[in-house]
């Protein structure tokens, strides 16, 4: 059976949802942020990637013309960096319309043996981070009625033991968005979170290759659907609530999660 002309007429809307837009991606070296940022260039959005190494900035970008996107190394908690990657919007584009918060930093330590520097640093690069782009941000999504996108986790609605600080600023995440969608809805801006469970990405790799590949398989086990996650399984819903598809959705948490938080 060949494509109808109105299933033709979708795959070509649904290519230029971002036609004309102008999208920031914090945390856009790899993982979900890269596979956010090279779907919504594939969209047609115009791209500001924001992350700690430019190196691996300057690989995300290798997929879209050099005119449409633009890289700014550095971390988005620190109020200059976040403002300069906003101005890098403002000077190129003169305009933005997503935000997608995706930076966040990891850290599997229990309670007692978290010390106060790595409490505040898992809370900076997680929920501060997240807070500090976003005011800087606000003034121009409020003037093209914009859309914000956190990244959480399963672990900011159900968490285990041993992630306490990170659990907790995830959960403070969700909760920070809903806050943030009642204020600005009056401005028109839109702002979700999306809480992903264990996705396949290079962050594993800390473990050591044989470690990572033994945690994913039993993450996998904990999963009802019987396997973790790939970024680009997340980008799409990300992109959905970035999207005009969503126009009447703000302030929702939505897993993407193989069912984990059922269990």
């Amino acid at each position: 059976m060949f494509p109808s002309t109105s299933d033709n007429r979708q795959t070509k809307k649904l290519a230029e949802r971002f036609e004309g837009k102008v999208a920031l991606v914090s945390g856009a070296g790899s993982g979900i942020g890269r596979a956010v940022a090279r779907r919504i260039l594939a969209e047609g959005a115009s791209v500001i990637l924001l992350g700690r190494t430019l190196e691996k900035l300057e690989e995300t970008r290798l997929c879209a013309p050099r005119e449409r996107v633009q890289c700014v190394a550095g971390r988005h908690e620190n109020p200059a960096d976040s403002d300069r990657a906003i101005q890098v919007a403002l000077r190129t584009w003169g305009r933005l319309d997503v935000l997608v918060n995706n930076a966040g930093e990891f850290l599997q330590a229990s309670t007692a043996d978290t010390s106060v520097e790595s409490w505040s640093h898992i809370l900076g690069s997680n929920l501060t981070g997240p807070f500090v782009l976003t005011r800087n941000a606000l003034p121009l999504l409020r003037a093209s009625r914009g859309s914000i996108v956190n990244v959480s986790s399963t672990l900011g609605i159900q968490p285990i033991a041993g992630v306490s600080a990170y659990a907790a600023a995830k959960a403070g995440l969700i909760q920070w968005t809903r806050a943030l969608a009642l204020e600005e809805a009056p401005h028109g801006v839109r702002a979700n979170v999306v809480c992903p469970g264990v996705v396949d990405t290079p962050i594993h790799s800390q473990r050591g290759a044989n470690a990572a590949a033994q945690f994913l398989k039993a993450a996998a086990r904990l999963h009802p659907l019987g396997r973790v996650g790939n970024p680009e399984e997340v980008a799409a819903m990300i992109l959905f609530l970035a999207s005009e598809e969503s126009g009447w959705t703000t302030g929702a948490s939505i897993p993407v999660d193989g069912g984990i938080v059922l269990t």
